[in-house]
């Protein structure tokens, strides 16, 4: 469990970041996780919210699924959802994904949160196939939802060496860094859900 969850009795509006080893921090100190970057971000401009990660390596959008009920009991304002990378690597069929994330989303949106979508564009030296027609999926679900869409979550890191664990994919702090810098401008854009909730 991150740190950030120990807070569940705050009363401050939750802030649920949902997802895999992208989310939970892999390999990384538990203060380097981008949930954990961003609830530092909160406090310097002094939104009050309490970011909840739960975010768990290796997840396909199915497992986040299966889970969800627990991950609703914290009542979330706004969450971000970050699904996609391990349905990709386990050659999970794109339109399963896509309505796993549609209900993970729908629930969401039912129990009240702003939910904000994080998409993926992993390049082809991956050898995943169409990088685009996985980030069409993302932008596809965001309009039909009426979702804010963070476009590629890695957006500046997956390119840069220096930016990554040698996997060569998860980020290291640096990246992570960026990534919390992805997902706070969508966050405080319009619809992202904080001046909204705060």
């Amino acid at each position: 469990m991150a740190v950030t969850d120990r807070l569940a009795g705050d009363s401050a509006p939750p802030l649920l970041c949902f997802g895999d080893s992208l989310t939970e921090g892999y390999a990384v100190d538990p203060g380097d996780s981008y949930p954990a970057l961003l609830q530092e971000r909160l406090r310097q401009e002094g939104h009050a919210h309490r970011v909840v990660n739960q975010g768990r390596s290796g997840d396909t959008s199915g497992d986040a699924l299966a889970r969800l009920d627990w991950a609703l009991r914290v009542h979330p304002r706004v969450a971000v959802v970050a699904l996609g990378a391990n349905d990709a690597f386990q050659g999970v069929p794109r339109p399963l994904l896509e309505a796993n994330l549609a209900e993970i989303i729908q629930r969401l949106q039912r129990g009240g949160a702003t939910v904000v979508l994080a998409g993926l564009w992993i390049p082809r030296r991956f050898g995943l196939g169409d990088p685009a027609g996985l980030q069409a999926l993302y932008h596809g679900l965001a309009r039909h939802l009426g979702t804010p869409l963070v476009p590629d979550l890695m957006a500046g890191v997956l390119d840069h060496p220096g930016l990554v664990l040698m996997d060569g994919f998860h980020p290291n702090g640096a990246g992570y860094r960026v990534i919390m810098e992805n997902v706070w401008r969508v966050l405080t854009g319009p619809g992202g859900g904080l001046e909204a909730s705060g």
